[in-house]
């Protein structure tokens, strides 16, 4: 049953970085590693990837999964 409200929680902060990925930027800054991999705006899209793995591997969890 824990796993499942973790899981939740893990989809609910993905889905978070998503929806608010501007100030999710501005929190975290620019990250030099993901700006030369990924091009300008390259930040951006990390988190929002990060935001679309964190939805994926939560669901995975909740359901037992992994």
């Amino acid at each position: 049953m824990a796993e499942f409200f973790i899981g939740l929680l893990v989809i609910g902060l993905g889905v978070v970085i998503l929806k608010y990925i501007r100030p999710t930027y501005e929190f975290v800054g620019s990250w030099v590693w993901a700006e030369k991999f990924f091009g300008i705006g390259g930040t951006v899209t990390a988190l929002k990837l990060l935001g679309i793995v964190f939805i994926v591997f939560g669901a995975l969890y909740s359901l037992g999964w992994i």
